[in-house]
């Protein structure tokens, strides 16, 4: 009846299939748009701190949502054994790089169901959103926070260029885009220690000893992987021994060649060897009778 309401939207369609539920809340602290999330035929495993049985979905999740022993995030529902089992545990606090996620999480039978808390947030600063969009499950590229509510997406200004004004005015609310992460590993060898880094940006720079720019140091073209070699028993690359075993120094990681800029970290890193005897005795175990 109104054609002209109707307009292209730049914009994915979503479908969600939603279902309308009367749960009690005693605490009444759930002030979520929906309480629990279902997903059918998966479940978590041996993730489970209490089991009920029960008539319902529903009466499965009122006891997740009125549990005051633990704080209860997800609960699984077998609808052929009636057996609720609530658990502290959901899918966004098993570790995305977790080996154990696969075996945790997954598939299950058709009869059972997995339903996630909605009402269970714990997000009460910026720092709490970031540390959410850093693990999240997707790759978080931006989020915003605001009135304790805590939004993290997959899209940023650069995944967005196609679309004609993306992003709403909201009075005291700013969005924080993820730039450039690091992920730094030590390997301690017998001869020296090796920092490696990892990025998620194309680097150009350089890494190198923080009291031996000249002698130390390795330049950095267009990588995503790069390291930086260091011997204990060298004062090229000046690493200290504060203590037998115990080896440090400190290194920069650079983003220009010849201008240090505030986007440049400096990090110390160390390694330690266990130098001390350990002596082991033995006992006679003879059981006698």
């Amino acid at each position: 009846e109104r054609p002209e309401a109707l307009i292209s939207s730049q914009f994915p369609v979503f479908t969600i299939y939603a279902q309308k539920i009367c749960l009690k809340d005693k605490s009444k602290s759930c002030t979520q748009g929906w309480a629990f999330e279902r997903v059918n035929g998966f479940e978590l495993k041996r993730m489970g701190k209490k089991s009920v049985k029960v008539m319902s979905r529903l009466e499965c999740m009122q006891l997740c949502l009125n549990e005051r022993d633990f704080e209860c995030r997800s609960v699984n529902f077998d609808t052929i054994g009636h057996e609720c089992s609530l658990s502290d545990m959901d899918r966004h606090t098993v570790n995305i790089n977790d080996d154990g996620k696969i075996r945790n999480y997954g598939p299950s039978n058709p009869t059972m169901s997995y339903m996630e808390n909605n009402c269970i947030q714990g997000i009460d600063s910026i720092k709490d959103c970031k540390e959410k969009c850093l693990n999240s499950q997707f790759r978080c590229h931006s989020f915003d926070f605001s009135d304790n509510i805590c939004r993290i997406s997959h899209l940023d200004k650069n995944s967005l260029t196609h679309i004609e004004n993306p992003y709403i005015k909201v009075v005291g609310t700013t969005t924080y885009e993820l730039l450039m992460c690091y992920n730094v590993t030590i390997s301690c060898r017998s001869r020296e220690m090796v920092t490696r880094v990892r990025t998620s940006r194309l680097f150009n720079g350089k890494i190198y000893a923080k009291n031996k720019p000249n002698k130390c140091v390795n330049d950095i073209t267009n990588s995503l992987e790069f390291d930086i070699k260091m011997k204990y028993n060298n004062d090229e690359c000046d690493v200290k021994q504060s203590s037998p075993g115990h080896f440090t120094n400190d290194i920069v990681i650079q983003h220009h060649d010849m201008v240090v800029t505030t986007k440049d970290l400096a990090l110390g890193v160390y390694c330690k060897f266990n130098l001390y005897n350990d002596s082991m005795s033995f006992l006679d175990l003879t059981i006698d009778g």
